[in-house]
């Protein structure tokens, strides 16, 4: 047995093999510095290392990469390289030029708690047997790549699972490659917090797999491709994700496909799947694509010979139990499924190779960031520092929108106290006394900055503990999910627990300082549900105070609005254009906005261009734009987020260059978007860059029959409103109450207005369900 604490271990024999027992490279674990480096290297001969362990590992440093080369065959036993605490394991890397690699005695693992996990590879000439093969991060960072190739055998790891998994941070991807047939059991990709690693075999003849699990629970799923000649057997493959699933692929050129079991997943959309590619939060999901090679129809629902036993989603598209594809169709399509059942058909599915690196760069930076905000915000509170966890916040929120943006901001630098004189004289301007609110996800509890005016006392925090982060985010999944039900009450179980961590911990000191408009500063998943609709088990929080959201402080524009300008721009889409649907009520909002309620003009369909758009602005000077239309804000990249008009999508990023702010649009309103929940930057992203003042935006489209109410009511009562936010506020409570109502096609109760018409067919509609009234929320200057 070779001890080395502190050097690295070289073992160079001429012409021999080498044989070993345990060798370990250790860091003591009482201080810290980097375990130095194994290497075994054999130009003739065999390596066996299969009767004790290499171990290379540190306390707190790097673990050291271990290095094993040889002419011949390799066996080894345990292989580890560790990073106790903090730092990076090490690599593992065994090379065969001429012969089989054989580690079934034991496992291959290089794992950190706090930093990357190292890559594992095995290049040999002929076959390949593994048991287990893990890069693993318990805690915060990315894991390694597992690669395995075997240039004239096969690859075996049905002895043991092959994982490159992180807790917080992207995991690592999984490359197989054989001349022969490829055998593994679980293949496990899995990160919580950041992007699912890639999994992708390709092999001459067969591939046979269990499960292969590339989701991401609040990120994007990773990519899976099998690509063998033969048949392709695997019991499930799940690329969900939160934000985006991973795409399918599995193309065999003269085999079946059979799939035969379920994946496990929290998402209900892939609840009784074998193939799931989707997203959790109403996006598209990954393409999934399966060419088999003609033999058989391809049946969902039977394995036997070629199908899946359970249903094949992306979430957005669905094959059934039942469906059967006949072979000899060309290319079968649902949405963004395809099955190609003929096997001389010819199909490549898009290159979506640089998209996932920009998005993993971008949400490492956008992890990163909130890593380092957690921990300098819990050391904060815990030393009741309250004015550095207000900059830490204020700070990291900006970073985050940088990243966004793809660009620096340099907004002014605030203190604690600047922050309570800026609250203070908006609550003198507006008559509406207003306070600023700060929760903040922590792993174990949420905690809530309260910023007063100076004249009602000083800051103070509040925390509500939970069992970890994931508890919130399901809380937080489940609320928005069961909002969107406006025929059930289950959302008042997550609205009241909401409810609980947010406001009750603060509520008394709330009504004691006669607090009217409360300011969120969101953190994380929370901005993007309505705080309106939280409940104390008696009413809503907007039956008490009115509310907006700002992404930060320091990036909010707080002018006072313009009272005599209150003329709009309204213009919108009611046909359906470029795969969206219709928004026929559309036509009333517009036209009711514009030409009753507001002094304006209004535009549809094929007037509602951006070129028109920009024409009317040279004209006059409008006080609000609004945008009756389709928009996304469904992922944290700026270039994803777009507003649909009628010749064109207008994305995010190029909204700045029709400067909203010159002449100034005091609200740009958007009556028919979606945003997804995660850390979604869309909506905060638009309010700092468009130029406009505030945001109204829909968090989900809502009926376009249930938007006009509101949208109405709302402008009915801004101009003689005390603010944006107290105008907001008296439309719900309208909603809520049921003074304004839809019924016989009609809308009705709101003040000063006779009866609207809406398109025939509408009937009633309850409108005091949240559904209706909790969808949009104000961003920015709520004044």
């Amino acid at each position: 047995e070779e001890e080395n604490p502190v050097h690295n271990l070289f073992l160079f024999p001429n012409n021999s093999n080498i044989v070993t027992s345990n060798i370990s490279s250790l860091a003591g674990v009482s201080g810290s510095g980097n375990a130095g480096s194994i290497s075994l290297i054999s130009t003739s001969g065999t390596i066996d290392t299969s009767l004790g362990t290499l171990v290379s590992t540190s306390f707190i440093g790097n673990g050291g990469n271990v290095s094993l080369q040889a002419a011949n065959n390799i066996v080894t036993s345990n292989i580890s390289s560790f990073a106790s605490t903090s730092g990076n394991g090490g690599n593992i890397s065994l090379t065969s030029t001429s012969g089989a690699i054989d580690t079934s005695l034991g496992a291959l693992v290089s794992t950190s708690s706090i930093g990357k996990g190292g890559d594992v590879s095995l290049r040999g000439s002929n076959n390949i047997v593994t048991s287990n093969i893990s890069s693993f991060v318990s805690l915060s960072g990315n894991a390694g790549s597992v690669l395995l190739i075997s240039t004239n055998g096969g690859i075996n790891t049905s002895l043991g699972t092959v994982s490159a998994t992180s807790l917080i941070g992207n995991g690592g991807n999984v490359f197989l490659q054989a001349a022969n047939s490829i055998f593994t059991a679980n293949v496990n990709t899995f990160a919580r917090n950041g992007n699912g690693g890639n999994i992708n075999f390709t092999a001459r003849n067969s591939i046979t797999a269990n499960n292969l699990n590339a989701r991401s629970a609040i990120a994007n799923g990773g990519n899976i491709t099998l690509d063998p000649i033969g048949n392709i057997i695997f019991n499930s493959a799940n690329t969900s994700g939160a934000i985006q699933g991973g795409s399918f692929s599995a193309s065999s050129t003269g085999g079946n496909i059979r799939v035969l079991g379920f994946v496990t997943s929290t998402f209900a959309a892939c609840a009784g799947a074998s193939i799931c590619s989707a997203s959790s939060n109403g996006g598209t999901g990954g393409q999934i694509f399966l060419r088999h090679g003609g033999l058989a129809p391809f049946i969902i629902g039977d394995p036997s010979i070629n199908g899946t036993a359970g249903i094949v989603t992306s979430g957005s598209s669905t094959l059934a139990l039942g469906k059967i594809i006949p072979v000899g169709t060309s290319i079968f399509t649902q949405g963004n499924i395809l099955v190609a059942p003929s096997g001389d058909t010819v199909f490549t599915p898009p290159d979506l190779l640089v998209d996932l690196l920009a998005a993993d760069l971008d949400t490492l930076k956008l992890l990163e960031i909130r890593e380092v905000m957690k921990r300098e915000v819990d050391r904060y509170f815990k030393e009741e520092n309250l004015p550095k966890a207000f900059e830490a916040i204020e700070k990291a929120y900006i970073s985050e929108l940088e990243v966004y943006l793809g660009d620096d901001l340099k907004p002014p630098v605030l203190n604690m106290n600047q922050a309570q004189e800026i609250i203070g004289d908006v609550s003198r301007r507006s008559g509406s006394i207003s306070v600023l609110i700060y929760p903040v996800m922590l792993n174990d509890r949420i905690e809530i900055l309260v910023i007063p005016p100076k004249d009602k006392g000083k800051p103070f925090h509040r925390y509500t503990n939970y069992a970890n982060e994931a508890e919130i985010v399901a809380i937080l999944e489940e609320y928005r999910s069961n909002l969107r039900d406006p025929s059930s009450q289950d959302y008042l179980v997550q609205a009241q627990k909401l409810y609980d961590w947010v406001i009750r911990p603060i509520d008394d000191r709330l009504q004691a300082l006669k607090i009217e408009t409360i300011v969120f500063v969101m953190d994380s998943g929370l901005r993007v549900i309505p705080p309106a609709a939280l409940h104390d088990g008696k009413q809503f929080l907007m039956e008490r105070y009115a509310s907006a959201n700002i992404p930060a402080l320091r990036v909010t524009r707080l002018e006072d609005r313009d009272r005599k300008n209150t003329s709009v721009l309204a213009m919108g889409l009611t046909q359906a254009r470029e795969g969206l649907s219709a928004l026929p009520a559309v036509e009333i909002e517009i036209r009711t906005i514009g030409t009753q309620v507001l002094s304006g003009v209004a535009f549809l369909d094929q007037d509602f261009t951006v070129g028109n758009m920009q024409e009317q602005r040279s004209k006059a000077s409008y006080g609000i734009l609004h945008l009756g239309t389709h928009g996304q804000f469904l992922a944290d990249r700026v270039k994803d987020s777009y507003i649909q008009f009628w010749d064109s999508k207008l994305r995010s990023h190029q909204i700045p260059g029709l400067r909203f702010d010159k002449p100034a649009i005091d609200m740009l309103t958007l009556s028919a978007c979606e945003t997804a929940v995660g850390n979604n930057l869309g909506i905060s992203g638009l309010a700092v860059e468009s130029g406009a003042r505030s945001i109204l935006a829909s968090l989900w489209t809502v009926s376009d029959a249930g938007t006009a109410p509101l949208m109405i009511s709302l402008y009915k009562a801004f101009p003689n409103a005390i603010s944006k936010a107290t105008a907001l506020r008296q439309a719900q409570l309208d909603l809520l109450r049921g003074k304004v109502k839809v019924e016989n096609n009609q809308i009705v109760g709101v003040e000063g207005l006779g009866a609207i018409a809406l398109p025939k067919g509408t009937g009633n509609v309850d409108l005091r369900h949240p559904f209706f009234w909790s969808s949009f929320i104000l961003v920015g200057n709520w004044l």
